[in-house]
């Protein structure tokens, strides 16, 4: 079952996906089907993303980093806000690697994210009064990366 803030990727053009509103799944497809086969056909693609004609990969959130690239992200509160940094040593932010964007979510499921250059700082400063109850980011080769606060 898909669930609010999960992140796709297809891997033949790159496209990546977040998911705004789960929907209803199997529910609907009792609803719509009209016969077995219709409802086992709708079950069976119910929560699957696709793009470029086949089905996009779920991405799970990385908490561990190993190698040299650092991802993990690295967060400070500050008086207005939280400032987040990507790795404790800086990411690369080279046109062949980086991070395309860093996202807040609150405990209460709401999101904040900034989206990243090429040739920019691994960072972003977020201005936000509720609790954070998390972290993500998103590198073009190695995936979502999270810091649960």
């Amino acid at each position: 079952m898909l669930k609010l803030h999960d992140v796709f990727r297809c891997e033949i053009c790159g496209n990546v996906t977040v998911l705004v509103n789960p929907g209803l799944g199997e529910k609907i497809c009792q609803e719509k089907a009209s016969n077995d086969q219709e409802y086992f056909e709708c079950v069976l693609h119910a929560g699957q993303m696709d793009c470029c004609g086949k089905p996009m990969k779920l991405m799970t959130e990385k908490e561990t980093d190993t190698g040299h690239e650092k991802h993990k992200p690295v967060y400070e509160k500050t008086k207005n806000g939280v400032t987040v940094k990507i790795g404790s040593v800086p990411h690369p932010m080279e046109e062949t690697h980086h991070i395309q964007w860093i996202e807040l979510v609150s405990s209460d499921d709401r999101s904040n994210r900034k989206f990243l250059k090429s040739g920019s700082a691994p960072e972003a400063k977020f201005e936000c009064t509720g609790d954070v109850s998390r972290i993500r980011c998103f590198c073009n080769l190695h995936g979502l990366w999270e810091t649960k606060i």
